[in-house]
Order: C-alpha cells, then sequence, then structure tokens
C-alpha cells in the first residue's frame, strides 16, 4: 500500500507540475492573445482611419473632376462661339470683297470714275485762319515795343 501511496503522491506531483506548467501557458496564451488583439484594434483603427481619409479625397477628386468638366464644357462653348465669329467674319469679308469686285468691275465698265491709288494718303483741307502765317520779325509781334534809336 506504501508503495501504491508513494506511487499516487508522484503522480500526484507530476500532475501539479503538468498543472502549473499548463497555467504558465495559458497564462502566455493569453498574454498574447492580449497582444494580438490589440494589434487587431490598432490595425483596425488604421484601415478605418485610411477609409475615411480614402473617402474625403474620393469626394475631392469627384469635385475636381466636376470643376473640370465645367470648366472643358466652357472652353467648348467658347470654342463653338469663336468658331461662329470666324464664319462670320469670313461671310462678312466674301461679302466686302465682292462688293469691291462688283464696283471695280463697274468703274472698269464706265470709266467714270479715275483710279484710286492704294498708297494715296488723304489730305484734309484747311481753313483759311488755320493755315500758317508767315514769320513776323520778333519786334512786330509786339506792339507796345518801341524799336531803341541809334546814337
Amino acid at each position: 500500500m506504501r508503495e501504491r501511496q508513494n506511487d499516487t503522491s508522484g503522480e500526484i506531483v507530476q500532475l501539479r507540475a503538468t498543472l502549473t506548467s499548463a497555467e504558465t501557458g495559458l497564462a502566455s496564451l493569453r498574454t498574447a492573445a492580449d497582444v494580438t488583439e490589440a494589434i487587431r484594434r490598432d490595425t483596425a483603427d488604421k484601415i478605418e482611419s485610411d477609409i475615411a481619409l480614402l473617402k474625403r479625397q474620393t469626394i475631392r477628386l469627384r469635385t475636381a473632376q466636376e470643376d473640370a468638366s465645367t470648366e472643358l464644357s466652357g472652353l467648348r462653348a467658347a470654342a463653338a462661339n469663336s468658331e461662329i465669329g470666324i464664319e462670320q467674319l469670313r461671310t462678312s469679308t466674301g461679302q466686302i470683297r465682292q462688293q469691291v469686285a462688283r464696283i471695280e468691275t463697274l468703274r472698269e465698265a464706265t470709266g467714270s470714275i479715275g483710279r484710286v491709288h492704294k498708297h494715296r494718303v488723304k489730305r484734309i483741307a484747311r481753313a483759311p485762319e488755320t493755315e500758317p502765317q508767315p514769320m513776323q520779325p520778333l519786334l512786330a509781334q509786339w506792339p507796345a515795343a518801341a524799336p531803341a534809336s541809334r546814337n
């Protein structure tokens, strides 16, 4: 019986050592789980922050795209208006050329109008009071000044 009791005591000591080892392992496992949970929370917070940043940047990008689209539409409209203006200028220039050609044709046909030189300067008629006067002597310009007598 003593042998069995010694064997049982030995088994109990082994069980206690195994239990202590299991408790130590379980404590290490809990610590590792806590560290892992903290890392998981940090990672989740970082991912959430990154998603919020991505959403803000996406909104900015959409706004920038809308602004660019609006500006591009304005540029297209301005270009279309410019094309219309250019076409109107071409049309009026063509009409002026046709009128000039008709006038030149009529002038040549009638011969009543003298040929106009392209580089002729147009002179403005002056009124008589605006024409330059001949230079007068200096003393004659001041009637009150008497000429000095000679001695």
